[in-house]
């Protein structure tokens, strides 16, 4: 990223962080050229839903492998569903490809689709992929 747009993005980002009502926390490294950026960077956050973007890397990158098939179906039981958000926990024994679980897990931050995911993807498997990169 160019000087110019790293001042913009940081500039925007510290705007960001002193106006939100609340606590934030931010922290960017651009890969090309080593620039760093740290708002609240050393506060402990809860984590919450910021594990399911590692799931879905790692569901794409054993895709990419051919070691996983985004197309294979999963039928998602009553006694694995959980509470909090999501539509899974709506519906009675349901069956749905890996594919659509991942689409549910990140448009309507579906706890259970990230639970079965979880279980799929390897949390190991998962925790090593972030550490390489």
């Amino acid at each position: 990223m160019n000087a110019i747009l790293w001042e913009k993005l940081s500039g925007s980002i510290e705007w960001a962080a002193e106006e939100f009502d609340g606590v934030m926390g931010v922290s960017i490294k651009d890969l090309t050229t080593g620039n760093t950026l740290s708002v609240n960077g050393d506060e402990q956050f809860l984590a919450a839903s910021s594990i399911k973007i590692p799931i879905l890397v790692e569901l794409h990158k054993k895709a990419k492998a051919g070691t996983l098939d985004l197309d294979t179906e999963v039928t998602v039981h009553d006694d694995v569903k959980v509470g909090g958000t999501g539509v899974i926990k709506e519906l009675g024994d349901v069956t749905l490809t890996i594919q659509d679980l991942a689409t549910l897990m990140i448009t309507v931050s579906d706890n259970t689709a990230t639970n079965v995911l979880i279980d799929i993807a390897v949390m190991d498997d998962v925790n090593a992929t972030m550490e390489e990169l």
